[in-house]
């Protein structure tokens, strides 16, 4: 396998990793707050009431007046890419780690 194609694949797996996390980060959040409300003697919400909550808001119209701002309308679209971003730079379970590959366990210990 040539180097673009492998650089390729650890693209492709980073960008499948992002979504993933972006898709399982509302259910763990759902089992954070149950938990929590198991272990204060509550029934709390269901584990799936963070998709709702997404749902709801995504059907909702955007109401923009005369003196909306650009920033209004690109803040959204910027949150989402940032924090599609930072699911990418998140270290993979399946792909070696190169950036820490460069230390070694001694320079590790100075820090």
């Amino acid at each position: 396998m040539s180097e673009l194609q492998n650089q390729l694949l650890n693209l492709g797996f980073c960008f499948l990793q992002a979504i993933l996390l972006l898709l399982i980060a509302p259910c763990i959040s759902g089992i954070i707050k149950k938990l929590k409300a198991l272990l204060q003697n509550r029934v709390g919400s269901s584990i799936w009431q963070e998709y709702y909550d997404i749902y709801k808001w995504w059907r909702k119209p955007t109401i923009i007046t005369p003196y909306t701002s650009g920033i209004f309308r690109l803040a959204p679209c910027v949150y989402f890419v940032t924090t599609l971003i930072a699911a990418v730079m998140l270290p993979s379970f399946s792909l070696p780690l190169p950036a820490l590959a460069m230390f070694s366990y001694s320079s590790i210990f100075w820090l």
